[in-house]
């Protein structure tokens, strides 16, 4: 019998496992907020947090594919880490800095923290590069 189109075919137990074995393999300080399952197309998103704040949503397509599907979640569990890194270097750098929430615009992703009474954004097609940008025009602003 053919699965419906706005069934899930991987569970949302697998999707956390494979989410935290990154992180823990990756040693991060990263905190699993929760698992939500998207109906339109089948999918599921991730909610997490590092000691900053909130950490941008990975949102992964379930087609049905088991191991592809895993790796997508691989994927975004490992970017998830190299934001908390960078973050990190931010909150070395500017002793008291705090983040904004993250946030997608249309196909935009803004980033931005707040120092000293002065805010700095930077935006990009994708969170990594958004917060590689946020942290070259913080360092240009606030130094």
């Amino acid at each position: 019998m053919a699965k419906h189109q706005s069934q899930h075919y991987l569970h949302p137990d697998g999707v956390e496992k494979e989410f935290m074995l990154v992180m823990y393999y990756l040693n991060a300080a990263v905190v699993l907020d929760g698992i939500d399952a998207i109906a339109d197309p089948p999918g599921f998103r991730i909610r997490s947090h590092d000691l900053h704040g909130p950490l941008p949503d990975a949102v992964i397509q379930d087609t049905g594919d088991r191991y592809p599907v895993l790796d997508a979640i691989s994927r975004e569990g490992a970017k998830r880490v190299a934001l908390t890194w960078l973050r990190r270097e931010m909150v070395k750098a500017f002793l008291g800095v705090s983040f904004v929430p993250p946030t997608r615009l249309d196909n935009r992703c803004v980033v931005g923290i707040q120092w000293k009474g002065r805010t700095v954004r930077a935006e990009a097609s994708d969170f990594v590069e958004a917060y590689h940008r946020l942290w070259k025009r913080a360092v240009r602003q606030f130094l």
